[in-house]
């Protein structure tokens, strides 16, 4: 569990450097907050429900 989230921590880290690095504009890094938000839920959604399976 705890390797989960501290691998997704790691994504939405990249993610947020990544949409630095690239010098987005406003409404670019909205985007880019919302979409990294919303792969979040759904990945903590999918270890959650496959963990929960798999047990």
């Amino acid at each position: 569990m705890r390797k989960n989230v501290f691998t997704a921590l790691i994504a939405a880290i990249a993610l947020l450097l990544i949409a630095v690095a690239s010098n987005v504009t406003p409404e670019t890094s909205i985007f880019y907050m919302v979409s990294s938000i919303v792969l979040m839920a759904a990945y903590t959604v999918g270890q959650y429900r496959f963990g929960k399976s798999y047990r």
